[in-house]
């Protein structure tokens, strides 16, 4: 699942750097559905840290993603 524009890009690109490119079949620039999917078990997404600590919806595990400068990014 990507987001906006700029979050979409550094997923791809983090994906890219992982090896793989991901079947994207959503998309939503909002946090509470985007952890709604990911929590029901039918996604993935990156989202800043900020909006992990705005919104965490139950059965959301989150990693940071390396290499990211600022604020970190968790998948």
């Amino acid at each position: 699942m990507a987001g906006c524009d700029n979050r979409r890009r550094e997923f791809l690109d983090a994906c890219g750097k992982a090896g793989f490119v991901p079947a994207i079949a959503y998309t939503s620039d909002e946090i509470i559905v985007q952890q709604a999917l990911v929590a029901a078990g039918i996604g993935v997404t990156a989202m800043p840290g900020l909006a992990l600590r705005t919104h965490r919806a139950p059965g959301i595990r989150a990693s940071v993603v390396p290499g990211r400068p600022g604020e970190p990014t968790h998948a």
